[in-house]
């Protein structure tokens, strides 16, 4: 893994951290989940949700992933486990006007996804926003993770252009 790429810049006048870190979706945090198969259903996503808490500490949560069986990656993270530094770097830059999260995950924490898949990879983004008095809502690019857990309403990212 070498260097981190940017998921998306966005502005908050007051950033508010979670105090659960297993709760990361009521302060200001990411959520963002994958289709491993492209298939819309439920049963074949992996979800994360990324926050920094009150002590700067930014914990990268594994909600969900596929049921497996057999061999898995020895860096592989379970649901509901934090991921460690070692699988995922991580970081939160203030920006004029907000935050700006950045993350890089090994291949081995997507697992299943495939990079067949990976060439129209199905994804979806949420934002949660707190006021400081609450969870006030979210943002989204493409549904499916706020509204019910549903990726059929994911998007479809696809690779840049070949040059």
């Amino acid at each position: 893994m070498q260097g981190e790429n940017p998921i998306l810049p966005f502005s908050d006048e007051r950033p508010v951290p979670a105090a659960d870190p297993r709760r990361l979706w009521l302060g200001d945090s990411l959520q963002f989940a994958f289709d491993t198969a492209g298939s819309g259903h439920p049963a074949d996503c992996v979800e994360f949700a990324l926050g920094e808490l009150a002590d700067g500490s930014i914990p990268v949560l594994k909600l969900g992933a596929p049921p497996l069986g057999g061999d898995l990656p020895g860096d592989y993270t379970v649901p509901g486990s934090f991921v460690g530094r070692e699988t995922a770097l991580r970081k939160v830059e203030k920006i004029p006007g907000g935050r700006r999260y950045l993350i890089r995950l090994k291949q081995s924490e997507l697992y299943p996804l495939i990079p067949a898949v990976a060439e129209k990879l199905r994804f979806s983004l949420l934002i949660n926003e707190n006021d400081g008095s609450g969870r006030i809502g979210y943002h989204h690019w493409a549904d499916g993770i706020g509204n019910g857990k549903d990726p059929v309403r994911y998007g479809t990212l696809l690779p840049p252009p070949s040059r």
